[in-house]
This record gives C-alpha cells, structure tokens and sequence, in this order.
C-alpha cells in the first residue's frame, strides 16, 4: 500500500527484523504502525509511487474491499448480519517520504493519510468511517539509529474485525493513538536495539459489534533485538517483549478495567536466507 511502501520511523527493524510480529501474533497486542497494515492477508490493491526526486517520493494506492485474496476474490458489499464483522470498502491511501544525508547525518521523514468507508450491517451504521495520519522519522550517525512515529485517528486497534488492523472503529468509539520510539546501534555483522511502544484506544474496539460501552484503554510495550549475521544468509537472532495493558480482554474475551500484565515472550533462533 502507499503506506507500508514509504512509511520510516517504524522501530521494528532490529533482532529478525519483523518485531511487529511479536505483538501482532497475540491477537490482544496489534502492531499498528506504518509497516503494520499489509502484514495480515494479501490485499486487492492499485499502487503507484513515483520515481525519487532529490530525495523525495511520493505514493497513492486504492483497495476496493477488505476482503483478503486468500480468503475470497469477492467485493465488500456490507457486514453479514450477526458476523460481528466491521468490513472497509473503498480504501485510499495517500503518502509521502523524504530520505537524504548531511555529511554524517542521515535522515527520513514520512506522512501518510488513510480514508476507507466503512460497510454497513445491512441498512444499519455499526462502524465509523476509517481517517487517520501516519507520521514517522528516523536518524543514523555513525552506525546509530533514532526513530519514531505515530499513528493518530478513527481505526480499530483489533485485529478480529476485517483480517486488517487499522480497519473501521464501532459506532460510539474513540480515537486510536498510537506511537512507538526506538534506538540501535549496527557495527559490522551486529546490530540490536530497543523499542517502546504505546497505545490508547476504545476497549469497543474488542467487544462484540454492536455490544460495546466506550471506555478507555491504554498499553505500554517495552521490546529488544539482537542480530549477529554468522556469513551470507546465516542470522543468529533474539527478540523479545513484555507489555502492561489496562482494558485488553481477558479469558471470557471481555475487557477488563484492571490494570494487568501481559505474558513476556522471548525467542532465540537462527534464519537462512538465499
């Protein structure tokens, strides 16, 4: 999409370099920054970036359906009733990205606006149209890394509605707000690095369609990576994670007002590549 191909200042690129997949594959801890959308079901989508001029590129994509390609090759007509489904019709993104150096200095910026229509539960509204900004930047110097970004407007943070995230929010809910900020260093075959993300959202987001009480909830994610390339194709990693939520569901998949922690996760491996 527009923004998964420009977007920087996403902090996930350290240890195997896929760190959104230690939240997104926890259903209750979604990735939702600039690289996060197209990394559920492949999608039916029109892109176009233009060539790089002085540093700058720009990009434009358009999704008919939320519908994923895996899983069927039909269009979003409307949410199934009683399919506690919020599907997105219509989806545009529009973005744009800078990266350069000065001297030492290198440096990326990138904005982004998504705006999809949110499909109706027959001739009933059950979700808010999607509209919200992505913005990031990122620093390197000397082998250091600096970056940043948020993600800021009306989509879900679940990831149980339309196979996205980022898809429409319920009727009634609140904004999502989301940022994340990392720090690296790369010498040689080595590189780690460190992350903090944070969330707040509607606990909506995570109740049945159509059920939800607006009520506000927060997480806070610290994670590290760690990379060590043994020679070509061969990465020795560790990545790892721990997060405190308040208002993610529980065992019954209500929320729950109660601060608590979420389960630490850790992994120690190797990949290939050739």
């Amino acid at each position: 999409s527009a923004l998964t191909s420009t977007a920087v200042g996403t902090p996930d690129d350290f240890g195997t370099g896929v760190f959104f997949g230690w939240f997104s594959s926890n259903p209750y801890i979604p990735w939702v920054m600039g690289d996060a959308e197209d990394n559920y079901t492949f999608q039916q989508k029109l892109l176009y970036t233009t060539p790089n001029f002085g540093g700058f590129k720009l990009a434009v994509s358009y999704e008919p359906t939320a519908v994923g390609l895996n899983y069927c090759d039909c269009l979003t007509q409307g949410a199934p009733p009683n399919s506690g489904l919020l599907n997105s019709r219509q989806r545009v993104e529009v973005a744009g990205q800078y990266k350069g150096t000065f001297g030492p200095v290198g440096f990326a910026a990138s904005a982004g606006y998504v705006w999809a229509d949110a499909a109706k539960n027959g001739d009933v509204d059950v979700g808010q149209n999607v509209s919200f900004g992505n913005f990031g930047i990122q620093f390197t110097y000397a082998g250091f890394e600096l970056e940043g970004g948020a993600t800021i407007g009306k989509y879900n943070y679940a990831i149980v509605d339309d196979g996205n995230p980022m898809g429409p929010l319920p009727v009634g809910a609140s904004n999502t707000n989301a940022g994340a900020a990392g720090f690296g260093y790369a010498s040689g075959p080595i590189k780690i690095g460190a992350v903090y993300y944070h969330v707040g959202y509607d606990q909506m987001d995570f109740q049945p369609v159509g059920t939800g009480v607006s009520h506000p909830g927060v997480l806070n994610g610290y994670g590290f990576g760690a990379a060590y390339t043994v020679g070509p194709g061969v990465v020795l990693y560790a990545d790892g994670w721990i997060a405190w939520a308040q208002g993610l569901p529980v065992n019954n998949g209500q929320p729950t007002p109660t601060k608590r922690e979420q389960p630490t996760g850790i992994g120690i491996g190797t990949f290939f590549t050739w």
